[in-house]
Parts: structure tokens; C-alpha cells; sequence
């Protein structure tokens, strides 16, 4: 999967060399609603946790090579995690996403499509019970108290619609292929993974 997602930006920026003298550089913010949950496989047991209500915000760019190619990107915001029998886990991260995009422009509205990924760095995070909240810590050493990795990345897919004026309507579903158990309790038999589906308005300032 790591080769994959290399290859996968190796390709984003070779389309992204070919086609800078007709780029045009769009900045803007970002903000709405994040459905989060972690898939659980302990040994040959898999599980997904009920639904996180989270949310997503930042600024984001739109690099666009021609009217067809653009590429997606920014620093965001974005909570994730899971509920699970009465318990809350919520960690918020700074997320870094880079898709490739096509768009189809109509006149006054342009629909797009996008794939790519994404790299995130938890900064923080509870986790919620019947017995109170706590907080997380962070590190690779569950022997010694970490409760999750820091670093996540993944793989990702996009739609949405542009509008003449600024404005950005769109849908993300981001699968995680980082193990965020902390890597020296972290195995083939135990592993958790963030998936999240977002839902986003925007506005571009320089349209």
C-alpha cells in the first residue's frame, strides 16, 4: 500500500511539471461535517465502530492546470475516531490531502471528481466512558502508556461542484492505511484504522 501511494503522488507531480505554464492558483477555506469511524481487526475478529459526529475545517487550494486537470490540496483541521458500546474516541488532526481532479466546466458551474490521499499528524484526542474522559497520548510505545500512533495516511476519492462565484459544495471519503495502534503492540492481529466521509462547503477567493 505505501508503494501505492507513492507511485500515486509520483504521477501527481509529473502531471503536475507538465502543465504549470497554464496553472492557475485558487486559495480558499473550507469547513463542514466529518462521519468517522475505526475498523477493528483483533486476531481473526473484525469490527467497525458506530458512527463519530466530527467536523473539518482549514484552507485549502485549487492548482488548476488547464480546465480539465487541477490538484487538490491544503491543511485541515479534521476530527476522527469512533463510538462503540457507550464509548467515545476523538482525535483531532492536521491533515494534508493532495488530489488529482477533473472537472468539467458548463458555464457558471463546474462538477469534479478527485482521487489521491492524504497525510494527517494527531495533536490531540480523548476517549470518553461511563467512568469520565481522558486524554490521549501519542507515540509508538504502547508498552510504555501511548494509546494511538500519531501518524495517519491513506487513500481518498472526492466529488463535488464549483461555482462561478466562489462558492464549493463536496463530498470526500477518506480509508486510512496507517495502523494506529502504536507500532510495538501493533501486529497483523491487531490493528484499527480510521475511515471518514466528509461533507464540505467552501469558498475560493481569488476565482
Amino acid at each position: 500500500m505505501k508503494n501505492l501511494l507513492k507511485s500515486l503522488f509520483a504521477v501527481m507531480m509529473f502531471v503536475c511539471l507538465q502543465n504549470a505554464a497554464q496553472a492557475q492558483f485558487l486559495f480558499g477555506i473550507q469547513g463542514g461535517y466529518n462521519g468517522a469511524v475505526v475498523r477493528s481487526k483483533i486476531l481473526d475478529k473484525e469490527s467497525t465502530s458506530d458512527l463519530l459526529s466530527a467536523f473539518n475545517v482549514g484552507a485549502v487550494i485549487d492548482y488548476r492546470f488547464s480546465e480539465l486537470l487541477g490538484l487538490h490540496s491544503g491543511l485541515l483541521f479534521s476530527q476522527k475516531g469512533g463510538v462503540d458500546d457507550g464509548s467515545t474516541l476523538r482525535v483531532n488532526y492536521l491533515q494534508l490531502p493532495l488530489h488529482l481532479a477533473l472537472n468539467l466546466d458548463l458555464g457558471g458551474i463546474i462538477p469534479y471528481v478527485s482521487a489521491g490521499g492524504y497525510a494527517a499528524y494527531a495533536i490531540s484526542g480523548t476517549y470518553k466512558d461511563s467512568a469520565g474522559s481522558e486524554d490521549l497520548a501519542f507515540g509508538e510505545k504502547g508498552l510504555d502508556g501511548d494509546d494511538l500512533s500519531p501518524l495517519d495516511f491513506g487513500i481518498g476519492v472526492g466529488a463535488g461542484i464549483k461555482f462561478e462565484m466562489g462558492l464549493e459544495l463536496g463530498l470526500t471519503y477518506d480509508l486510512g492505511l496507517k495502523n494506529i495502534v502504536p507500532n510495538d503492540v501493533a501486529s497483523d492481529d491487531f490493528i484499527n484504522g480510521n475511515s471518514v466521509i466528509g461533507i464540505h462547503a467552501g469558498y475560493y477567493f481569488n476565482r
